[in-house]
Parts: C-alpha cells; sequence; structure tokens
C-alpha cells in the first residue's frame, strides 16, 4: 500500500509517519512537507497513491484544494484529513473526502481509517494486484507506481482487453482497433503480434504472469487478476460511481461506445 502525507510542521509530520508504520508496517510511506510537492510527484506519475493524510491549514495550497486537485489526477486516491480543526469536517465531507483524524493522531485512529477503506480499495487486500484506471485517461499501476509499455499500441491492447472484460478477444478485431483503416494483411499481422508479445511482458515483467489469457481463437484479460475503477463501477461500488465524470479512456476513440452505455446507466 502507497501512502502519501503532507504537513507543513515536522513535529506533526513525524508523529503521523510513525503512527501510519505501526498501524500498517508493510505500507510505503511518502512525506512531503508541503501539498504542491506531492501534486507535482502525482502529475509526473512518479506516485499514486493509494492513501493521502493531508493536514488541512497548509501554505500555499491548503488541503481542502490540494485534496480536489488530487481527485483530478487520481480517482482512486482514498483522502484522509489529518487537524486540530473541527470546523473543517463539513467542507472536507462536501469533497467526499473519506476520513477525517484530530490531531494528536493516534495508531488506533489511522488503524480504525485503514480498516474502513479495505472493502472499497481491493489493492489493499491483495497489495500485488495490478491496478487499472479508466476514468479519465487509461493507465495502469503496480504498487502505486505506473506500469509502462513499451509501445503505445501494446498499451492500447491491453486498455482494449480490459475494457471487454475477460470475453475473448480475435487477432483481426484488435487489428480493427488499433488501425482503421481495416488493412490486416501479412506485415501488419506480424507487427499485431510484436505488439501482443510486448503488452503481455509489462504485467510479467512485475510478476503478474497470467493477467494476460491467450487462447487459440483470441486473448483476454483475467478480470479477477486486476483492481479496475470500471470493473468496480458495473459492481456498483459507491465509491467507484461517485468517481466516474464522464469520462472514460479519453485517450482511445473506440471507447466512447462504453461511455455511451455507462451514461445510459447512470
Amino acid at each position: 500500500m502507497i501512502v502519501a502525507m503532507v504537513d507543513d510542521e515536522p513535529l506533526a509530520l513525524r508523529a503521523l509517519e510513525a503512527a501510519v508504520k505501526e498501524a500498517k508496517p508493510t505500507a510505503e510511506l511518502h512525506s512531503f512537507s508541503s501539498g504542491s510537492l506531492l501534486l507535482s510527484s502525482i502529475q509526473s506519475k512518479q506516485l499514486m497513491p493509494d492513501v493521502a493524510f493531508l493536514d488541512i491549514e497548509l501554505p500555499g495550497i491548503g488541503g481542502i484544494e490540494l485534496a480536489k486537485q488530487i481527485k483530478l489526477l487520481s480517482h482512486q486516491t482514498w483522502i484522509v484529513f489529518v487537524t486540530g480543526f473541527t470546523q473543517y469536517a463539513v467542507e472536507a465531507f462536501q469533497i467526499r473526502a473519506k476520513g477525517y483524524v484530530m490531531k494528536p493522531v493516534s495508531t488506533e485512529a489511522i488503524r480504525a481509517e485503514l480498516e474502513e477503506m479495505k472493502p472499497f480499495l481491493p489493492q489493499l487486500l491483495n497489495e500485488s494486484k495490478i491496478r487499472v484506471q479508466t476514468f479519465g485517461n487509461f493507465e495502469v499501476y503496480f504498487n502505486g507506481r505506473v506500469l509502462p509499455f513499451g509501445r503505445s499500441k501494446a498499451k492500447e491492447i491491453f486498455a482494449y482487453l480490459i475494457d471487454r472484460r475477460g470475453a475473448s478477444v480475435s487477432r483481426a478485431e484488435i487489428a480493427s482497433i488499433i488501425w482503421e483503416d481495416g488493412y490486416f494483411d501479412r506485415p501488419r499481422q506480424k507487427q499485431l503480434q510484436i505488439f501482443i508479445s510486448d503488452m503481455g511482458k509489462t504485467p510479467a515483467s512485475v510478476g503478474e504472469m497470467d493477467v494476460v489469457i491467450r487462447q487459440r481463437t483470441g486473448i483476454a484479460i483475467d478480470p479477477a487478476k486486476v483492481g479496475c475503477d470500471y470493473y468496480r463501477l458495473l459492481d456498483g461500488d459507491p465509491t467507484a460511481l461517485n468517481a466516474y465524470t464522464g469520462e472514460y479512456m479519453t485517450n482511445y476513440a473506440w471507447a466512447e461506445l462504453t461511455v455511451g452505455y455507462l451514461n445510459r446507466e447512470r
């Protein structure tokens, strides 16, 4: 689990670090003295936290505004405010922050917050699971960091398989998605095989060997092997329902069909 913490007071930040570490010894902790430093890490995709503990009274960008910016960049990050001022509680909940911890923090309070998250964040139950973001731009994460693909077409194929939710997809269908001109001659068949091979190497590089299922008639994703906001939305998860704002895999034109379906179902 990737945990980010922001507090401009060094003693308070160290106390928070200690409480989180005691409550969740396996957590990977990232501490920041300002909101702008955390935002910079998220914007550059160096970090994609599962949980962000934010002080509210921060210099520069305040905790409330910081939470709004984080939610725009990372729909799946669970926001918890840590503050000594109760007057912020109403505003915090209005932006759908998931938790509110009063200072001085305690291990018990942090542990309670982390326990509350488990039903809503599958990656906290299975921390080795690949996490897929489909709301907004498509992105794939492993342990809170972007999982890079060697080729953009390989990433697009993975996105299409995610969209198909475990249904087997023929190579001809994949070709029609990544090349809109309809040609699927021998040179392109060879190209496609390279893209598919490259696509499979990406999850395999982090030990997730069985995410991609190869069959005689086609290729598929095993939905049980990934945590995905789209899948949780279809399952009626309230956090995913709140996170979806009408944008889905915005980097791929073919995803508009799914956007139409999701908007009709809302």
